[in-house]
């Protein structure tokens, strides 16, 4: 007995079409690594600097971006609030954004002051 499908083609030339459409669909959703990790150092440098300019200066929900103009790679820093500890040191709830060519992340992290003046963040 064969069976076929409600269209009248053979259930077996569906199933080929079937399978290609679930391996692809299980590749699309293979895990991509931390968009982070395909910072170039140059990247780095500018987020750095924009993270410490923001959590220094700016007032929580007001951001700043840095743009690399070589790679065209970007990112932003959005403080969302500030507190100190009980040993008096300074922390910053933030938002980062980060761009590398359609791909975007975002993620929430805090950062506390050091002695030295820079934001280190928690992670």
């Amino acid at each position: 007995m064969r069976i076929e499908s409600p269209n009248k083609r053979p259930l077996s030339t569906l199933i080929p079409g079937a399978l290609l459409l679930l391996v692809l669909g299980g590749c699309a959703a293979t895990k991509q690594p931390p968009l982070f990790k395909s910072m170039t150092g140059e990247d780095v440098s500018l987020a750095n600097k924009t993270l410490d300019a923001s959590l220094e200066s700016m007032a929580s929900g007001k951001g700043m971006t840095w743009l690399n103009s070589v790679n065209g790679h970007s990112g932003s820093v959005t403080p969302t609030g500030t507190y100190r500890r009980a040993d008096g040191v300074y922390c910053r709830d933030y938002r980062e954004t980060l761009t590398i060519d359609t791909r975007f992340q975002q993620w929430r992290d805090t950062a506390c002051r050091a002695n030295d003046g820079r934001w280190i963040p928690v992670r």
